[in-house]
């Protein structure tokens, strides 16, 4: 990769982890660094591969070690309800789906166009 001038492959999804299984696989982990984005190298990801992910970078939008009541509670209800842990997807659309419930409840429930205020 190096010599052929890649400086930024660009993966999502389950692809992140072929192209590190690959990285690994060519000798490649201790000659240049990994940084991926969100979708590219979540944090379960990560860590479904065991001490094979030690060491790549990812700047996970909402960490599931998050030191704080709110993370953690979230953290531990995922596990236990999905059996692995959160990762960019699982907090983004939960935080979605936060923010829809407390526009709902605003509106009391009633959805559909309004008048211009």
């Amino acid at each position: 990769m190096k010599s052929g001038g890649c400086d930024l492959p660009w993966h999502r999804r389950s692809n992140g982890f072929r192209f590190l299984r690959q990285f690994i696989e060519y000798g490649l982990k201790d000659k240049m660094a990994v940084i991926g984005g969100m979708t590219a190298l979540d944090e379960p990801w990560l860590r479904n591969m065991g001490r094979r992910g030690a060491g790549f970078v990812t700047p996970a939008g909402i960490p599931p070690e998050l030191d704080n009541p709110a993370q953690q509670a979230f953290a531990e209800a995922f596990r236990k309800q999905f059996k692995y842990d959160p990762g960019y997807y699982a907090g983004g659309t939960t935080l979605s789906g936060q923010i829809l419930e407390a526009g709902l409840k605003d509106r009391e429930g009633k959805c559909g166009r309004t008048k211009k205020r």
